[in-house]
């Protein structure tokens, strides 16, 4: 692709509002205990070099995740590796994964509210989201 066409493609998506997620199960499949666990992939590393601190990531539970997902989650520590578009140089960097479990199409405002909190509150260009169709049973 051109570099003016990648440009104007990529002004037109930055643009576009982040539709919601289609439904995942049908249903059918929702009766039967069909759920979504969601991921977010936070990571720690600010534009500036500085990390995102254990006490910064701590408020920011109490702060933004935990009044808005009241019913529990789970929080993983991890390390991401990702290629830079910029320079094409391998980064790594500490994350945190936040895992939510909850009926399809639940909650969609919330887990929105929390990505750009997030990413405002830490100057975080993205947070990956991943979406898979589940069965929960407790």
């Amino acid at each position: 692709m051109s570099m003016p066409r990648a440009l104007l493609l990529a002004g037109l998506l930055a643009g576009c509002a982040a539709a919601p997620p289609p439904s995942l199960c049908s249903p059918a499949e929702t009766q039967a205990g069909c759920a979504v666990a969601t991921q977010l992939f936070f990571g720690l590393s600010r534009p500036d070099g500085t990390i995102v601190s254990e006490a910064e990531w701590q408020d920011f539970l109490a702060e933004i995740v935990t009044p808005r997902f009241p019913a529990g989650f789970t929080i993983f520590a991890a390390e991401g590796q990702w290629r830079s578009d910029a320079t094409a140089a391998i980064m790594r960097e500490s994350s945190r994964i936040l895992l939510i479990v909850r009926r399809d199409g639940e909650d969609e405002s919330g887990i929105a509210a929390l990505i750009d909190a997030y990413k405002t509150r830490f100057r975080q260009d993205s947070v990956l989201r991943l979406d898979v169709k589940s069965i929960a049973r407790f």
